[in-house]
């Protein structure tokens, strides 16, 4: 009989982000070895990723959220519209060998409203971390309900060591059951040569500045000395904070300096026009569109978050950016101009030390993870 797995994940913010790409791909290669269930919140619209898991047989069930009151005539729309085994159900924790937990968040406070009933009933379970920050902190009422759901963990995954960090850090433990492993990318991506000859810089990432620092970025490319030179960034996305962008993009004359791309699928669409992926993120776990970039050969630009310190040789590969602050973005993107001419160079090797420091595909190491506890 075939072991029987919760997948959960606590994103209720967006129907499907980067965090959400690691636990799917791993499903897409161990779903026909177990018996799967994936729990998630329903949108209005179904999302692609999960239409996909079905198909393959995995069973979706959707969380018990109350949502804004809507129109008798909507909810008749609705019943009609959704799929029978895609009503809300009540999980019963008892039926699974093990529970994957995934956080986009280190200290969502949904998880331990869901670790406290899996911990009464005794049922394994294990994080994924996909992102910590010191930037938000968590008051004493809440500390205990956070450390009793990290150490009940069987194994608690995270992405950098810097994540790891920060979360003992904020818990003010040493946690004894934690485990670094990788996000996904192609990994069988060949280089490919960018066709154009101009200094282009890629920045992929969601429209959210406090999170990954578009605002900084713009503002410090604003001086007169930036406006001056022939470079390109190319914005990759959309977000709620598209408003603000372009108003600092306006504010600073930059029209012809930055471009909006939105968001492109042919991910060899994007680095065929770039050279460089910059990264001016506050906060990171392992950015997806950096390893992406980097298996690419692309040289990177990148804040001293999440992963970026292992994944970057100063000068070599790219540069590191030590902190999410105007003046230390200029630091880094002036050295990166002193070298443009190298920026090629610099991506080749970027490249190489990818896939030097992950030797083995991240969907296949986790899926092997997996295994080992089933």
């Amino acid at each position: 009989m075939k072991k029987k797995i919760l997948f959960t994940t606590l994103n209720d913010h967006v129907s499907w982000g980067g965090s959400e790409e690691l636990w799917f791909q791993t499903l897409l290669k161990i779903h026909s070895d177990f018996d799967i269930t994936v729990l998630v919140k329903r949108w209005e619209d179904e999302v692609a990723q999960i239409k996909t898991l079905e198909d393959l047989g995995v069973k979706i069930l959707y969380k018990d959220i109350k949502s804004k009151k809507i129109s008798f005539p909507q909810r008749v729309i609705n019943k009609l519209k959704y799929k029978s085994n895609q009503t809300k159900s009540i999980i019963n924790f008892n039926n699974y060998d093990h529970i994957f937990i995934s956080l986009g968040n280190n200290f969502d406070h949904n998880l331990f409203q869901l670790t406290d009933k899996i911990n009464l009933l005794k049922i394994p379970y294990s994080l994924i971390i996909q992102l910590a920050t010191d930037l938000r902190n968590i008051n004493d009422y809440l500390l205990d309900k956070f450390v009793r759901a990290y150490e009940a963990s069987n194994t608690v995954f995270f992405l950098s060591e810097d994540n790891i960090l920060k979360t003992e850090l904020l818990l003010g433990i040493e946690l004894k059951n934690k485990k670094k492993i990788n996000n996904p990318f192609n990994y069988n991506q060949q280089y490919i040569a960018p066709q154009s000859n101009k200094f282009n810089m890629a920045c992929v990432a969601a429209f959210t500045s406090f999170h990954k620092g578009q605002d900084l970025l713009i503002t410090v490319l604003g001086q007169e000395k930036w406006k001056s030179r022939d470079f390109v960034l190319n914005l990759y996305g959309d977000g709620i904070n598209k408003k603000q962008i372009e108003r600092l993009i306006k504010r600073y004359n930059l029209k012809d300096k930055v471009a909006f791309k939105g968001f492109v699928a042919n991910k060899e669409d994007i680095w065929l026009k770039n050279t460089v992926c910059i990264m001016p993120s506050r906060m990171e776990g392992q950015s997806l569109a950096m390893l992406e970039a980097m298996s690419y050969g692309r040289m990177i630009i990148a804040t001293n978050v999440g992963d970026a310190k292992r994944l970057i040789i100063e000068n070599k590969t790219g540069f590191l950016i030590e902190a999410p602050t105007f003046e230390l973005i200029d630091r880094a993107l002036e050295k990166a101009w002193k070298n443009k001419d190298s920026w090629i160079d610099y991506g080749i090797n970027s490249r190489q030390h990818l896939y030097d420091i992950i030797k083995i595909d991240p969907v296949l190491d986790f899926s092997n993870q997996i295994r080992k506890y089933l």
